[in-house]
């Protein structure tokens, strides 16, 4: 039976159907393996099922690369896929408030990671579902995954110093208005002011 060596041969379809595996069978390992076996080979749940135990053993040796985690290093500049060449764009500052949004939305999930890199690896005049279908089924993760991770962690650290941002401006916002009301010794002296303004 033919199984992926590494990341570099399981698209994000499979990898998904992967995460959905364990997160559905988390109390039974050796079904979740079974399950996953059946993903990444094409052979039905059966057919995996009537497999001896020391082979079976012996494949999930094979798959124990599943567990790692290799791309935090890692930066991927480029990419291709059918001789169209993909490239991210890391730069927040460069995004649009639209992709900034879907970005935010997108990043929660990780059902989503096709979704996502397509908002952010979109090549001009391209449509985003057609994008990110070709990602879906033919990207892999190898590429995928530390480009989703860059931006999840990215936006946290925008999200934080954004919110940062605002609590600073709120609270002068809130000093502003203290010496404000100070200066107005009386209610009377506001509506004075104001109907001063209107009658200059």
């Amino acid at each position: 039976m033919k199984l992926p060596k590494d990341w570099s041969e399981i698209t994000i379809a499979q990898f998904i159907e992967i995460t959905n595996i364990l997160n559905d069978n988390k109390d039974n390992n050796i079904q979740a393996m079974i399950f996953i076996m059946a993903c990444l080979s094409g052979k039905s749940n059966q057919e995996i099922e009537a497999i001896e135990i020391d082979r079976f053993t012996g494949y999930t040796k094979d798959l124990a690369f599943l567990n790692q985690d290799k791309f935090k290093d890692q930066i991927i500049n480029s990419f291709e896929i059918d001789g169209i060449k993909y490239i991210p764009k890391y730069k927040f500052n460069k995004l649009t408030a639209g992709q900034f949004i879907d970005i935010h939305s997108l990043a929660a999930d990780i059902n989503n990671i096709h979704k996502l890199l397509a908002v952010v690896c979109m090549p001009k005049g391209a449509e985003h579902e057609d994008v990110a279908e070709i990602f879906y089924n033919n990207l892999t993760m190898d590429k995928a995954y530390p480009i989703f991770l860059f931006f999840c962690v990215v936006l946290e650290i925008y999200l934080k110093a954004t919110k940062d941002y605002l609590e600073r401006l709120i609270k002068k916002e809130k000093k502003e208005l203290s010496k404000m009301a100070r200066k107005a010794k009386t209610p009377s002296t506001i509506v004075g002011r104001g109907l001063s303004y209107l009658m200059n």
